[in-house]
């Protein structure tokens, strides 16, 4: 039985005649005669009754064409299928990830991603961050979320959440009894304390250990866990000090979570969690909403707000040319370079992400409606602030109209700091485009004047973004 035989047998029957048939078919009338033949050959049996007038089903041909509409239904649920296998409608996504960062994020990243995704499935992997790596590389999962740091050339690292290393003390510890809460200081400052610790073969023990030996220091280990989350409340009920990285605690309510927390002096890491995965592997639509969502979610995990010093601005700064340059570089196209007005040593104040999300959003909406491809997109956050770049086909000056509606269009706007650079590196510049320049946010002159004769001061300026952010997201 195949397509063809089905569709002469059931149009016969459906005009009546061989002769209507093959004139609706637009064959001759032998060649249909001869489809009909052939497939009463392979079923073994006469199908059609030609002494009748219509021409009228055998027994045999009433089993046939009930087979083959049971065929023609299934052939359509399988294009169907297929169609929707094409759109990546259903699939499963084979995840690794650390149960500590499981714990901390499939909470969150699942039901935002079922609601999209309603028919693909996340399959756990759960174990430590170096094993995931070894796993990923030999494409035992298709996504990997883990502590680490970027090393290996198959693999495409996307950073998810720098993590810094902090102490953790117990208030009656006599280091917390010695030394403000907050204050930065160096491991040795605890070298008398018992220690809470990672069990090894976990990253934020290697370091650890790591920093002891550079410390030439032996402390007292009185615990040894899996958990970050035991280790945090075995600190919150004993005398005791644990290393821990910075986004476990962003959480917890200094007043009354029983420990104090120490920014540590000369612990480089150089591990941050990361989403990673295979540069060879094809990525679903599924899968890079997968990723997506991750993105959305670390843009919405409340920060510590690290004071930021002239050094930090420097480096952010040698940061953000380079992946401009490398940028211009690969999409040989202009690049628009999105950073926050934000002035003072605090980058991160409240609703700061938020409003940089929306900026982000609003670029990304502009260029779709305008139908500008978007080549390529990059989004960090760094103590000195969001940064994100967007790489899109068009000119230089379209770019840049799109940018200053962006910035002009209301009181968030006016935070913006928006770029446009072109590929052989200059920047478009409002007076390029005969637009007014920018105004400043307190007194209404032109901008670039109040900033050179620092007219206003630091408090002055944090005060009125800190009230345009909350009137736009509350307080």
């Amino acid at each position: 039985m195949n397509d063809k035989h089905i569709q002469a047998i059931l149009t016969v029957l459906k005009e009546g005649s061989i002769t209507a048939g093959a004139k609706k078919l637009f064959v001759s009338q032998p060649s249909l005669s001869q489809m009909i033949k052939n497939a009463e050959a392979n079923l073994g049996a006469p199908i059609f009754d030609r002494s009748t007038d219509p021409i009228t089903l055998t027994a045999a041909g009433e089993l046939y064409v009930d087979a083959a509409r049971q065929v023609q239904t299934i052939n359509v649920n399988l294009a169907k299928q297929i169609e929707e296998l094409q759109k990546e409608e259903f699939g499963t996504i084979r995840l690794g990830l650390p149960i500590q960062q499981g714990m901390e994020i499939l909470p969150k990243i699942y039901p935002l991603f079922r609601s999209r995704f309603p028919h693909v499935s996340l399959e756990l992997l759960e174990v430590g961050s170096n094993d995931i790596e070894k796993i990923l590389l030999e494409g035992g999962v298709d996504i990997a979320c883990l502590t680490t740091s970027p090393r290996h050339e198959e693999l495409v690292y996307s950073l998810i959440q720098r993590e810094e290393l902090v102490l953790l003390a117990n208030r009656e510890t006599e280091l917390a009894k010695r030394v403000l809460p907050g204050t930065p200081l160096d491991v040795t400052e605890a070298a008398g304390e018992v220690f809470i610790c990672i069990k090894k073969g976990h990253s934020v023990r290697t370091l650890q250990d790591s920093l002891f030996i550079s410390r030439e220091i032996s402390p007292s280990i009185g615990l040894e866990t899996e958990s970050i989350e035991v280790g945090k409340r075995v600190v919150a009920s004993t005398r005791a000090v644990m290393v821990c990285p910075d986004s476990y605690t962003i959480r917890d309510n200094p007043a009354d979570c029983g420990y104090v927390v120490y920014p540590l002096l000369g612990a480089e890491n150089t591990r941050h969690f990361y989403a990673c995965y295979r540069k060879d592997l094809y990525l679903t639509r599924y899968m890079k909403g997968f990723l997506d969502i991750l993105q959305e979610l670390a843009a919405k995990t409340p920060a510590q707000a690290p004071r930021v010093e002239l050094a930090d601005m420097l480096t952010a700064r040698e940061r953000r040319a380079a992946i401009q340059r490398d940028l211009l570089s690969s999409c040989q196209a202009p690049v628009i370079s999105f950073t926050m007005n934000i002035p003072g040593p605090v980058k991160l104040l409240p609703h700061v992400t938020d409003a940089f999300q929306d900026g982000a959003r609003a670029v990304e909406e502009a260029l779709s409606r305008r139908q500008i491809p978007l080549l390529r997109r990059e989004m960090i956050r760094e103590k000195t602030g969001w940064e994100a770049f967007f790489c899109a086909d068009a000119s230089p000056e379209t770019l840049k109209e799109i940018t200053v509606a962006i910035e002009d269009r209301d009181p968030v706007g006016r935070l913006y700091d928006m770029d446009v650079i072109r590929t052989d590196g200059s920047k478009v510049s409002r007076e390029d485009l005969h637009l007014p320049g920018r105004k400043c946010l307190l007194c209404g002159e032109p901008a670039h004047a109040c900033a050179r004769s620092r007219r206003h001061s630091v408090e002055e300026l944090t005060e009125e973004i800190q009230r345009i952010l909350a009137g736009r997201y509350g307080r």
